[in-house]
């Protein structure tokens, strides 16, 4: 019986979604930054309503979620071997092809590795069960 090396390839959805984060993680760093130089703005609550407007708490909660996928991403990266880290890495954020070295199943399999990966610590549907 073979031993099985990489993980169960991952929902259509999940992939797509957890691709979108990886594109968007420069963007990520640049909106935590921003969000942590920032002041909270004033209440957007008129004063004769009982709403209870709390602009740092908003604050809080988008930076807590921002961090959370960088996180994320950065711990899937942490898992790869280094010799496919970073072709891996530009294959996703930028669509760079892969290099010769090994063969396109391998680099495919360390792909889908490193999405999986995301996708759990995000929490994300990994097969039709969850």
């Amino acid at each position: 019986m073979a031993i099985r090396l990489h993980r169960p390839k991952l929902l259509k959805a999940t992939r797509y979604t957890v691709a979108w984060y990886v594109k968007l993680y420069p963007h990520l760093l640049l909106q935590r930054q921003a969000i942590i130089e920032s002041s909270p703005g004033f209440p957007d609550v008129s004063a004769r309503t009982t709403k209870v407007s709390d602009p740092t708490g908003l604050k809080v909660v988008s930076l807590e979620e921002i961090t959370r996928k960088i996180d994320a991403i950065d711990h899937a990266k942490g898992t790869l071997p280094m010799e496919y880290r970073q072709p891996v890495w530009n294959n996703c954020l930028f669509g760079s092809p892969f290099p010769d070295y090994a063969n396109i199943k391998t680099w495919k399999a360390y792909k889908n590795d490193f999405l999986y990966v995301v996708a759990f610590e995000l929490g994300l549907p990994l097969s039709e069960n969850d």
